[in-house]
């Protein structure tokens, strides 16, 4: 009977060995692969099934990864130095029954040495190695299963041992019927009973094959699986703190500028109130001598000019400027004609705001400025006689 054996370290390279597998299933069907021997029952001599097993086939395959010289047990000693190790019992079965032995070398393992190997190995380190890559698995794969097609089917047309064809001419030829049956029954049950056995390991071992998988891969899918989460869940957690940082960067700056630009505004202002101040006030002429509010609604600012002249003044103009103090800026004007005022008299003039301010806001909640200009021939006067600021 023809076959594969698949010798591996479950620790290192269960996966691949199960990949390889399947892909052996599929192109020679089940009973012509083999794996997992490893599983045996208590008070049976490990060492005759596995040289049973490995008697069976005609390839063995041994999956070497980049630690599988180096795997150790509870001892610290290396694996691979226990004569009862099971994948060196394999491997050594196999080179003493001169059965093809074929390393596979995955994860960018290299091939032993004779002298990293026990007496009983040293030979595999001559043998001619597949190197099996992630990126290039099934056109690896592919590789392997046409060269062990080529090695299946030459064993399967080995002539016949001349020993057995002479047993089966005298067979022909005896001339007592009995003894031929006898020894035709004979011929059969040992072979039928062989079979009947090797159905039954083999049964056995298939089955402990298949629960070994099954728990091999529902660990790796969980722990791909669980990798996969974690990871998306990190980059989540990252990208909301790169959001949060940004955020708060944007709003730091649009608080500076707006600080800044604030700050300007207070500058300009108040650097204009200053010059306004600044203005020298003539002696002669009409003055602006105190301003208060009327009405109750705040609307309007009623202004008291005195004559600091010795003769009728001419008439004025009483410019009013209001600035709107807060978020938004309302800068209006409006203006007075102011007559003529007998000397050292006072007159109280009202300028209503109620046309030139918003409903809401109240002289109170603003800045102004009350000025008198000359009126000249071509026009107002640039000139100020007086100033009155409040803020």
């Amino acid at each position: 009977m023809s076959g594969i054996f698949i010798s591996y370290r479950r620790e290192e390279t269960a996966a691949y060995a199960g990949r390889i597998r399947d892909r052996l299933v599929q192109e020679f069907g089940q009973s012509q692969v083999f794996m997992d021997v490893d599983t045996i029952d208590l008070g049976v001599d490990f060492t005759k099934v596995i040289d049973e097993a490995v008697a069976e086939v005609d390839i063995l395959l041994c999956i070497i990864g980049k630690d599988w010289l180096k795997i150790d047990d509870e001892s610290g000693k290396r694996r691979i130095d226990d004569s009862a190790d099971f994948v060196r019992l394999e491997i050594a079965n196999a080179i003493k029954r001169d059965i093809r032995v074929i390393p596979i070398l995955v994860r960018n393992a290299e091939i032993p040495t004779a002298d990293q190997l026990p007496p009983d190995l040293s030979s595999l380190s001559n043998r001619n190695a597949l190197k099996l890559s992630d990126s290039r698995f099934h056109t690896d794969v592919d590789q392997l299963i046409k060269s062990i097609r080529k090695l299946l089917d030459k064993a399967d047309t080995t002539p016949v041992d001349n020993d057995v064809s002479k047993a089966t001419e005298n067979v022909a030829n005896d001339d007592s019927p009995h003894q031929n049956n006898k020894k035709t029954l004979f011929k059969w049950l040992i072979p039928l009973g062989f079979a009947v056995l090797l159905i039954g390991i083999g049964g056995y071992f298939w089955q402990t094959w298949q629960q070994a998988k099954l728990t091999v891969y529902s660990k790796a899918e969980l722990t791909v699986n669980k990798d996969a989460l974690q990871k998306a869940e990190l980059d989540k957690k990252l990208k909301a703190q790169e959001e949060a940082k940004l955020t708060a960067e944007k709003k730091a700056q649009r608080k500076a500028e707006l600080a800044a630009k604030l700050k300007a505004e207070e500058a300009r202002r108040m650097a204009e109130f200053e010059q306004i101040q600044n203005i020298s006030e003539t002696s002669s002429g009409l003055k602006i001598k105190k301003f208060s509010f009327v009405r109750t609604n705040n609307k309007a600012l009623r202004v008291l000019i005195t004559n600091g002249s010795h003769k009728n003044s001419d008439p004025r103009i009483l410019l009013l400027t209001i600035r709107r103090i807060g978020e938004s800026t309302v800068a209006r004007k409006t203006k007075v004609l102011v007559p003529r005022i007998l000397r050292q008299t006072e007159e109280w003039f009202t300028v209503d705001a109620v046309n030139i301010l918003p409903r809401s806001v109240s002289l109170k909640d603003t800045a102004f400025l009350v000025q008198l200009f000359k009126k000249t021939g071509s026009g107002i006067s640039a000139k100020a006689d007086d100033v009155i600021k409040h803020n």
